[in-house]
């Protein structure tokens, strides 16, 4: 059968310190998106968005990723169930603290006519995860933008780069 799986981010409110808060949604598809069964992913992290999601092709294991904003993060679930039952998430980042590239929406119009910040402006950004996995269900890869160092070091004050961990052993260890 052909599946669709779907990932999703829905708000619930402010919480008590007026941060957003919210749910992390899983929903499969079996019959070309005419319904969806639908399980919550997960009720630990509840400042988060941006979510990747993929299916191991050899065990149909399926992972999905998504950022957290507090504690600044990238954060690994696994459902070994097809959707029904998910693993405790996995703080991918633990050992060193994200430095996020968040940039805000910002219209030239907005800023001081003949100033020159306006080169310096980019699109929109947040530091969301892209995901993949190789046809051999082998090796799992996870890739967003941060600030860090040559060397990779998260650094608040360096410029955004690219940045790719990856596992080669079910998303144990990165």
């Amino acid at each position: 059968t052909e599946e669709l799986n779907v990932t999703w981010t829905q708000f619930t409110g402010k919480g008590n310190l007026g941060n957003f808060q919210n749910k992390l949604f899983f929903g499969k598809s079996v019959d070309r998106a005419k319904t969806f069964e639908i399980t919550k992913v997960d009720d630990n992290y509840t400042d988060t968005s941006g979510t990747a999601t993929v299916v191991d092709p050899v065990t149909n294991d399926i992972f999905v990723f998504f950022r957290s904003f507090n504690p600044p993060t990238m954060v690994m679930t696994k459902s070994t169930s097809n959707g029904v039952k998910w693993s405790k998430p996995t703080d991918l980042l633990e050992t060193a603290p994200m430095a996020p590239f968040d940039q805000p929406t910002v219209s030239i119009l907005d800023l001081p006519f003949g100033s020159s910040i306006k080169d310096e402006l980019a699109p929109r950004a947040n530091a969301f995860p892209s995901a993949a996995i190789t046809p051999d269900g082998r090796t799992l890869m996870l890739a967003w933008h941060e600030r860090v160092t040559p060397g990779g070091t998260p650094d608040p004050f360096e410029a955004p780069k690219v940045v790719m961990i990856y596992s080669t052993d079910g998303g144990n260890t990165w």
